[in-house]
């Protein structure tokens, strides 16, 4: 069994207004050590999955509001500018978002007429975003194909999804866990289909986490080897990023080959 390690008293998390979220208590003289920049990681101590798991369920338990730590109140811009400008095609379509905290992704696909589903690794979280999405005053149709359900991305086996969607993820992860994240999306996509990524935070001088330093040229290599062709990589205009991560997100797009 892959053995995690967490830092002694908080771990940098992500997906805060500000920029940066920390969970409390989240070891007990444990830590996490970088990885390199191909994926690979030195490691010491350890924590089994099911107990690093089993953090975010508390995380959530201890309450996470609209706005608070991680969550950002809203979809990245650059999400929303690519599916308003009609360049991501999404009606009719299965999509998926592993991580979806309070599944603002997952609504914004739904209200483009896809068949949405938000995956999550804690319970609470599930219930937060369906009590969310219950909450709005937005179409019943919408809300119909706005689920979630509670799920590990990597054992996942609910089908094939016509688009996927990726961010503050594959930074999440540790990176010894890369190349098996980029074989799972390959199971996922089917042939022909698109898996978008927001890569945060590309920081070489970042060192532990999470969320871990992310190279979009790893993430690259590992999806061109897992049947995935670059559509389009990028830096995102520091217009269409939330203020504190301008200049550390790139734009993937990757088509799933049909062979």
């Amino acid at each position: 069994m892959l053995k995690l390690t967490l830092p002694p008293s908080l771990c940098t998390v992500f997906r805060h207004s500000n920029g940066i979220a920390r969970i409390p208590n989240c070891s007990t003289g444990r830590r996490f050590i970088s990885g390199t920049s191909k994926g690979s990681a030195t490691m010491a101590g350890a924590v089994d999955h099911a107990e690093y798991h089993s953090r975010w369920e508390t995380e959530w338990t201890d309450g996470v509001g609209e706005g608070d730590k991680w969550d950002a109140r809203a979809s990245a811009p650059a999400l929303t500018k690519l599916v308003s400008s009609g360049a991501l095609e999404l009606k009719g379509k299965k999509s998926i978002v592993p991580g979806c905290g309070r599944g603002y992704d997952v609504l914004l696909f739904a209200g483009e007429g896809s068949d949405a589903l938000g995956l999550e690794i804690a319970q609470t979280a599930v219930d937060v975003a369906s009590g969310y999405r219950d909450s709005l005053q937005i179409p019943d149709e919408h809300k119909k194909k706005a689920n979630f359900v509670l799920g590990d991305f990597f054992k996942h086996g609910g089908g094939q999804f016509d688009v996927g969607f990726d961010y503050t993820f594959f930074c999440a992860i540790h990176p010894s866990m890369r190349a098996d994240w980029a074989k799972q999306w390959s199971k996922l996509i089917v042939p022909g289909g698109e898996l978008v990524t927001l890569i945060f935070p590309v920081d070489s001088t970042r060192e532990g986490g999470p969320p871990f330093h992310t190279d979009p040229n790893v993430a690259k290599d590992l999806l061109e080897a897992n049947g995935f062709e670059c559509k389009e990589l990028g830096p995102v205009d520091p217009s269409v990023s939330i203020p504190p991560r301008a200049g550390r997100e790139y734009l993937g797009r990757w088509i799933r080959s049909m062979q």
